[in-house]
């Protein structure tokens, strides 16, 4: 269900991921210290769409239980 969320709610394309993670903008050398997780300003750190991923788990459950 987490997977059909995520597919349902975030565009995987190569073109939207580097365009949503900013990927294109040469902001990468101030994470290449200490390793790449946990930078607060990182936009894959960033948890902004976590409600709306909620909402989609929620209304795909809503929907297997109602079959």
């Amino acid at each position: 269900m987490l997977e059909q969320a995520v597919r349902a709610v975030f565009d995987l394309t190569p073109s939207d991921m580097i365009r949503a993670l900013g990927l294109d903008r040469p902001i990468f050398a101030r994470f290449c210290n200490y390793g790449h997780f946990t930078h607060q300003d990182a936009p894959w750190e960033q948890t902004d769409m976590a409600a709306t991923l909620m909402d989609a788990c929620k209304q795909m459950s809503q929907r297997v239980r109602n079959g």
